[in-house]
Protein backbone atom coordinates (compact mmCIF):
# COMPACT_ATOMS: atom_id res chain seq x y z
CA UNK A 1 0.00 0.00 0.00
CA UNK A 2 1.43 3.39 -0.94
CA UNK A 3 0.54 5.88 1.74
CA UNK A 4 1.59 9.54 1.43
CA UNK A 5 -1.35 11.60 0.30
CA UNK A 6 -3.35 8.46 -0.45
CA UNK A 7 -7.07 8.68 0.08
CA UNK A 8 -9.70 6.04 0.52
CA UNK A 9 -7.79 2.89 1.49
CA UNK A 10 -10.43 0.55 2.80
CA UNK A 11 -9.44 -2.51 4.83
CA UNK A 12 -12.26 -4.97 5.44
CA UNK A 13 -12.13 -7.56 8.18
CA UNK A 14 -14.21 -9.60 10.60
CA UNK A 15 -14.70 -9.39 14.36
CA UNK A 16 -16.11 -12.00 16.74
CA UNK A 17 -19.74 -11.57 17.80
CA UNK A 18 -18.77 -10.32 21.27
CA UNK A 19 -16.80 -7.46 19.72
CA UNK A 20 -18.48 -4.07 19.76
CA UNK A 21 -15.85 -1.88 18.11
CA UNK A 22 -12.55 -1.92 16.26
CA UNK A 23 -9.56 0.16 17.35
CA UNK A 24 -6.77 0.96 14.94
CA UNK A 25 -3.70 3.19 14.81
CA UNK A 26 -0.02 3.10 14.02
CA UNK A 27 1.86 0.70 16.33
CA UNK A 28 3.81 2.61 18.97
CA UNK A 29 1.71 5.78 18.71
CA UNK A 30 -0.40 6.84 21.68
CA UNK A 31 -3.41 7.80 19.59
CA UNK A 32 -5.90 5.50 17.90
CA UNK A 33 -9.34 5.58 16.32
CA UNK A 34 -12.35 3.40 17.05
CA UNK A 35 -15.26 2.48 14.82
CA UNK A 36 -18.33 0.41 15.67
CA UNK A 37 -18.44 -3.20 14.55
CA UNK A 38 -20.84 -3.81 11.69
CA UNK A 39 -23.59 -6.37 11.11
CA UNK A 40 -23.24 -10.13 11.25
CA UNK A 41 -21.48 -11.59 8.20
CA UNK A 42 -23.83 -14.04 6.47
CA UNK A 43 -20.85 -16.06 5.22
CA UNK A 44 -19.39 -16.29 8.75
CA UNK A 45 -22.38 -16.21 11.17
CA UNK A 46 -20.15 -16.13 14.26
CA UNK A 47 -18.39 -12.96 13.06
CA UNK A 48 -19.22 -9.31 12.46
CA UNK A 49 -18.16 -7.29 9.43
CA UNK A 50 -16.34 -4.01 9.63
CA UNK A 51 -14.59 -1.68 7.27
CA UNK A 52 -12.84 1.67 7.54
CA UNK A 53 -11.79 4.19 4.96
CA UNK A 54 -8.26 5.44 5.65
CA UNK A 55 -6.42 8.45 4.25
CA UNK A 56 -2.80 9.40 4.79
CA UNK A 57 -1.14 12.82 4.80
CA UNK A 58 1.57 13.55 2.24
CA UNK A 59 3.88 14.35 5.19
CA UNK A 60 3.89 10.73 6.42
CA UNK A 61 7.50 9.55 6.67
CA UNK A 62 8.72 7.17 3.95
CA UNK A 63 9.17 3.51 4.83
CA UNK A 64 7.21 0.74 6.50
CA UNK A 65 4.66 1.48 9.24
CA UNK A 66 2.67 -1.10 11.18
CA UNK A 67 -1.04 -0.44 11.52
CA UNK A 68 -2.34 -2.15 14.68
CA UNK A 69 -5.97 -3.34 14.60
CA UNK A 70 -7.74 -4.74 17.67
CA UNK A 71 -11.28 -5.71 18.65
CA UNK A 72 -12.91 -3.96 21.60
CA UNK A 73 -15.61 -5.72 23.65
CA UNK A 74 -18.67 -4.25 25.39
CA UNK A 75 -16.68 -3.51 28.57
CA UNK A 76 -13.94 -1.63 26.69
CA UNK A 77 -11.33 -4.39 26.85
CA UNK A 78 -9.03 -4.66 23.84
CA UNK A 79 -8.15 -7.94 22.18
CA UNK A 80 -4.67 -8.77 20.92
CA UNK A 81 -3.81 -6.50 17.99
CA UNK A 82 -3.15 -7.73 14.48
CA UNK A 83 -0.47 -5.84 12.58
CA UNK A 84 -0.71 -4.84 8.94
CA UNK A 85 2.49 -3.41 7.47
CA UNK A 86 2.00 -0.40 5.23
CA UNK A 87 4.84 1.01 3.16
CA UNK A 88 4.93 4.75 2.52
CA UNK A 89 6.69 5.70 -0.70
CA UNK A 90 7.31 8.99 -2.43
CA UNK A 91 5.27 9.15 -5.61
CA UNK A 92 6.73 11.15 -8.44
Amino acid sequence: MRCPGHLGRQPEQHDTRDGRAIAFGFAGDAGYWTIPAGPMDISFPDQLDWSAKLSFAPTLDDGPRDLAVAAVDATGRFGAPSLVTLRAEVQL
